[in-house]
């Protein structure tokens, strides 16, 4: 009977010390944002709502999956974080697109993946070829569009990675429904659709300490792409790609983001093909193919500062141009932009936002994104 009793007590002193140590919290307490905006999940479902130059207003949603090849704990983890990614929209232009993307670092990172599929049923603009197409030449046109891009890297060094990269695309059932009365089809290399498919090396030089938004490190690319009839393709012509990022922390949690971006191309080159000055990764605010040519040089910065808990906000410029040859890039030629945005942490972990920026330039046109994760 001691036994018993002495039992007892113990386990009711247990019970009491529990009880009392767990404080209910209040139901509004439970719905903190912070807890939600900064929780480490492993799938992310956004709407990818953008008003951008090209599209006008587009709706749709995207969603991302974080994974990681190496079988160990996630804090004890030296393989970077890999990603699917799947994005669908559709624009009050009719516009539809849809994407499939993928980074995988196998285990180890002994080999890097990474590729897109996608199509498009799509409505854009043309105001013909070079730095300074007047806006009076606009042509309207819509077509469909398959992309592949496929890359198979392996690791030759210290996030350093090297192999091919393979790209094709399918670009068809062209409808010039608007006409300027200086285009002229019979000239314009591709009017009526185009197959490209070519092949090349790849070298990454990763050492960013976060392969989606970064905030030390630097990253380095430089590809070649041969399209060849030989691999299917009806045009003959080279692609060469150079893009360097710089990533400088400041203190207080602030960064500096540089990037400088260079296209360049050579040959029988279709002109949907030719390097587009715009978008929403580099020239935030043009029209995504407002300018085109075969070279294309374009350099941004963006200053990077948290807010408030799982808030941040960035501040960015960049300036860009095309021309027919290298040696035709001038200082004076340089098309200039800039614009400011919102960050809202989804990912505490791999420091992952979803990004609302708005972008203006110094022609007048602007540009409103929804993104997931930062611009580079």
């Amino acid at each position: 009977m001691k036994r018993i009793k002495i039992i007892l007590w113990v386990g009711f002193s247990l019970a009491a010390k529990l009880s009392y140590g767990q404080v209910k919290k209040p139901w509004y307490k439970k719905l903190n944002p912070d807890s939600l905006f900064s929780s480490n999940l492993k799938v992310i479902a956004v709407p990818t709502i953008q008003n951008a130059p090209e599209t006008s207003w587009n709706f749709g949603a995207g969603v991302t999956y974080y994974f990681n090849t190496d079988k160990r704990p996630d804090s004890l983890a030296t393989t970077r974080t890999s990603t699917l990614v799947a994005t669908g929209g559709y624009s009050l232009r009719r516009q539809l697109q849809l994407e499939g993307r993928w980074q995988i670092f196998t285990h180890g990172e002994q080999m890097l993946y990474r590729g897109a599929v996608a199509y498009s049923n799509f409505f854009d603009r043309f105001w013909g070829i070079g730095n300074n197409a007047p806006s009076e030449n606009l042509s309207e046109f819509s077509f469909t569009r398959i992309q592949v891009q496929a890359n198979a890297l392996n690791r030759v060094h210290s996030n350093i990675f090297m192999g091919l990269n393979y790209q094709l695309s399918i670009f068809q059932d062209l409808d010039w429904f608007l006409q300027s009365s200086n285009l002229d089809l019979e000239r314009l290399n591709g009017s009526t659709g185009n197959r490209v498919s070519g092949l090349g090396p790849t070298v990454v030089v990763d050492f960013r300490n976060n392969p989606y938004s970064a905030v030390s490190g630097y990253f380095a690319e430089f590809s070649a792409v041969y399209y060849r009839n030989s691999l299917g393709s009806s045009h003959h012509f080279d692609e060469y790609l150079i893009d360097l990022r710089y990533y400088i922390p400041l203190p207080r949690k602030h960064v500096l983001a540089l990037q400088t971006f260079g296209n360049f191309m050579n040959g029988d080159v279709p002109f949907r093909e030719l390097p587009r000055l715009g978008g929403p990764q580099i020239m935030r605010g043009y029209f995504n193919g407002r300018f085109l040519d075969r070279n294309l040089v374009a350099t941004q910065a963006e200053y990077r500062m948290p807010l408030w808990k799982f808030v941040a906000c960035s501040f960015f410029t960049s300036a860009g141009q095309v021309a027919p040859d290298i040696s035709e890039f001038k200082t004076a030629n340089f098309k200039v932009a800039y614009g400011a945005g919102l960050r809202l942490r989804l990912n505490a972990k791999e420091n992952i936002y979803v990004r609302f920026d708005y972008a203006r330039t110094a022609d007048g046109q602007s540009g409103f994104y929804i993104r997931v994760n930062d611009a580079f």
